[in-house]
């Protein structure tokens, strides 16, 4: 078993939001933040103990949790996003789910670029799925908190060869049945 702490989920179509938001540019943020949909995960920074907050600003994500990779199958659970000075809303911080090997029907890459910096761009792991809703077609990649750019790519890296791996299996393994 390989346990990931940290794993952020999102979907292409999420991602295409967030860019929307994010296509005005600097002046107009500046003056009065984002125009954000009120469900839509944000984090707002907040400076002395809460009493100035600036404005918010979307997430990329839309649940934070840990992943657990077994031989057959893999398990999420969500839990609460906490960044230190910031108020974070919106995010499924209820979501649970295992697949199981034969559930997944592709493992891909994603390359997220970011409108904000480099510095930001996104690796993720792409599972499309026999499943229904968000996990038809979603994404995996290591949660980033801070500058540690390294690490996350080394985490995305492993995750997307394990996965890549299981599938690969799964299908050695329905030839060997046939």
């Amino acid at each position: 078993m390989k346990t990931f702490d940290q794993i952020w989920i999102s979907t292409i179509e999420h991602l295409n939001q967030f860019l929307a938001i994010t296509a005005n540019p600097p002046s107009t943020i500046n003056r009065g933040g984002y125009n954000i949909p009120d469900n839509f995960p944000q984090t707002q920074v907040e400076l002395y103990w809460g009493l100035l907050r600036l404005p918010p600003a979307p997430l990329t994500n839309i649940s934070s949790g840990t992943l657990s990779l077994f031989d057959d199958k893999l398990s999420y659970k969500a839990y609460p996003l906490r960044l230190i000075g910031n108020r974070v809303r919106n995010l499924k911080d209820d979501l649970v789910f295992t697949l199981y090997i034969n559930e997944i029907i592709a493992v891909g890459h994603y390359q997220f670029s970011s409108p904000v910096n480099k510095l930001f761009d996104f690796s993720f792991t792409r599972l499309q799925t026999t499943q229904e809703g968000i996990l038809q077609n979603f994404l995996m990649c290591a949660g980033r908190r801070g500058f540690a750019i390294g690490k996350y790519r080394k985490e995305d890296a492993e995750l997307f060869d394990i996965l890549t791996n299981m599938l690969n299996n799964k299908a050695s393994l329905a030839r060997i049945g046939d």
